[in-house]
């Protein structure tokens, strides 16, 4: 018997992301806060993309992009 996902009326937090795209570093660097930004920050390298029955569709690959 294959285990089937189940879909949920609730929705339970597994944490929290901060995305950062290089239209707001200028400003990170203005404020002076740029270097501890980076060190605290990690690399995100790849996403998935999921249909309502958790299956995945697309992968984009960020890794072969230029470091910020």
């Amino acid at each position: 018997m294959e285990a089937t996902p189940k879909k949920t009326p609730t929705y339970e937090s597994t944490g929290s992301a901060l995305a950062i795209g290089p239209n707001v570093l200028f400003a990170w660097k203005q404020l002076g806060m740029y270097d501890e930004l980076i060190k605290l920050g990690k690399r995100m390298v790849a996403s998935t993309g999921y249909d309502d029955d958790l299956v995945a569709q697309h992968v984009t690959d960020w890794s072969v992009r230029d470091p910020l």
